[in-house]
């Protein structure tokens, strides 16, 4: 006799769009038949490293330090990477992401980072169910304004604003 699908989604409350996420997806899996049981943690980095008590996580990717794809390759699918929760070990992904990092030329990153995403979704590794909008408004006295798709680069020494 099958049991009822039953899964633990992991979030947090500090980005305050998670919790409704979370909540619009249990909403829509409770009309499959499916038990989504939220978990709001303080810390899910720690959390979701430590613990394999969950199913899914939603989580925010948007800031990254580097504005090229190997930090966030590495980081998410690399054995032992800082952010891969999922503990993602693939043989073909790790090389690509091997060879990404010890690329200069910029083309050939560009390909390689593209190659690896493509296993990513072929794989369906991780998948990304949302992604954020940008809106930007500033007052005209704000000088060299450039909308960056990575939030991390807003601030630059070409930023002005005149009196």
């Amino acid at each position: 006799m099958a049991k009822p699908l039953s899964l633990s989604l992991v979030t947090y409350s500090s980005l305050p769009e998670l919790p409704l996420i979370a909540q619009l997806i249990q909403s829509n899996a409770k009309e499959l038949g499916i038990t989504i049981n939220i978990y709001l943690v303080e810390d899910s980095d720690e959390y979701l490293m430590a613990k394999d008590d969950w199913d899914l996580a939603l989580y925010s990717l948007i800031t990254a330090p580097r504005g090229d794809a190997s930090y966030y390759l590495s980081a998410n699918y690399l054995p032992g990477g800082g952010l891969n929760a999922s503990r993602i070990n693939d043989d073909k992904l790790t090389k690509m992401i091997q060879q990404l990092n010890s690329t200069v030329d910029d083309a050939k990153r560009d390909q390689l980072a593209k190659q690896a995403t493509a296993l990513i979704n072929g794989e369906m590794l991780t998948s990304s169910i949302v992604h954020p909008n940008i809106v930007v408004a500033y007052n005209q006295k704000v000088k060299n304004w450039t909308t960056n798709p990575s939030e991390y680069y807003m601030l630059t020494q070409h930023l002005d604003v005149t009196p």
